[in-house]
């Protein structure tokens, strides 16, 4: 099979002659310290380091190492162009190796701070908002100005006539997250319960600049692609940000109206990223993930103590020997009941075998029949 029927064939729930790999999305790629260490284990250390996202420090590999790993996909992306700070605002930059500013305005009016290793945020700018007014007079960005699509026709095109690779293209799309980053987080959630006329005309105003996105995007590249991806982080690790009622309320008509226009522009699938954990009332399992276990410890089995937060006590799983990385072990009767039924579901454990990344990337490059060196 060629990448793009590997590619496809899963998408469309047939057997590839091999799983698909994928390397190199706004939730696939590496961020730029990992992929340094990636450069030199491979020993490609003169490849330069593309970022793909000022704000979050993820890279666009190089294509070397994209065909060095056998990746089946190759990613269109626009560019992003930020205004200029205002001179009063101007930070000194840093002068340690790999040097970034301190802070930054993005094309949103959101100032962001270096932190460890990408920038959070530092000022919400529509923390203080109270009125419509506030959100219509808001300095909203204009994507005809900041997105760049130059360029890229050409290059889809060369990579849909003269190559075998799947094709996926990227546009910011989010709408909850977006609205957060200017409102705040909590305070977003409060407008939902308390607020609700506020909080929908910010993601009306939101998804207009998210459809304008699309547009331009689309008209430039929609024609070549398989996949079209989207993401918005709805959820936390722990579950979804809101209720189900609530999201379906005051967030999902936006998604819809976005993902509507998203797929009346392109044949492509819709990849839609949401975050960690995502759940439904109607379910009567509860998914969950062991404490992170040696290696040793799987291969000889035995017992483990797992604190199961729902009942407020621990649990003790015996782990039978050698059972892999990714699978699951079932508690009968010790998840949740789904709304309306007093009895409840069965809990579902799920197995992480702890791994250093290069452990990783070297039983990866094995398992492909890649040399490392």
């Amino acid at each position: 099979m060629t990448p793009r029927e590997r590619f496809c064939a899963a998408l469309s729930h047939e057997e590839p002659d091999r799983v698909p790999l994928d390397l190199g999305g706004i939730n696939t790629t590496l961020m730029v310290g990992t992929y340094e260490r990636l450069k030199g284990f491979l020993g490609m250390h003169e490849l330069p380091t593309r970022l793909l996202s000022k704000t979050w420090q993820i890279v666009g590999p190089d294509e070397r190492i994209l065909e060095r790993l056998s990746i089946d996909t190759r990613y269109i992306f626009p560019k992003l162009q930020y205004p200029p700070e205002p001179s009063d605002k101007q930070t000194p930059s840093r002068t340690h190796q790999g040097a970034v500013e301190d802070q930054f305005v993005d094309e949103w009016g959101i100032t962001r701070r270096f932190v460890m290793h990408y920038y959070e945020i530092a000022e919400h700018p529509l923390r203080e908002a109270g009125s419509l007014e506030e959100i219509e007079s808001y300095p909203w960005p204009n994507p005809e100005e900041y997105l760049v699509v130059e360029g890229l026709r050409d290059r889809a095109r060369h990579l849909r006539e003269n190559t075998d690779y799947a094709l996926v293209g990227y546009i910011p799309g989010s709408l909850f997250e977006q609205a957060w980053y200017l409102r705040g987080y909590a305070e977003l959630l409060m407008d939902f319960l308390l607020n609700k006329d506020f909080a929908h005309a910010l993601l009306a105003r939101i998804l207009e600049v998210r459809k304008q996105n699309a547009e331009i995007f689309l008209r430039e590249v929609g024609e070549y692609l398989d996949v079209i991806q989207l993401g918005d982080d709805i959820a936390t690790q722990n579950g979804p940000a809101a209720s189900p009622a609530l999201y379906r309320e005051m967030v999902k008509p936006y998604q819809a109206e976005l993902f509507g226009l998203v797929k009346g522009r392109t044949p492509a699938r819709l990849y839609y990223h949401k975050q960690a954990f995502t759940t439904s009332s109607q379910t009567s399992l509860q998914r969950t993930s062991l404490p992170c276990m040696r290696r040793g410890r799987v291969m000889e089995g035995g017992e483990i103590r797992y604190f199961n937060r729902r009942r407020s006590k621990d649990l003790l799983v015996r782990i039978p020997p050698g059972i892999r990385d990714g699978q699951r072990i079932r508690l009968r009767g010790m998840g949740a009941g789904a709304e309306g039924e007093a009895e409840a579901g069965d809990l579902y454990l799920k197995v992480r075998v702890r791994r250093s990344l290069f452990q990783k990337i070297r039983n990866f490059l094995e398992y492909g029949g890649i040399s490392a060196k």
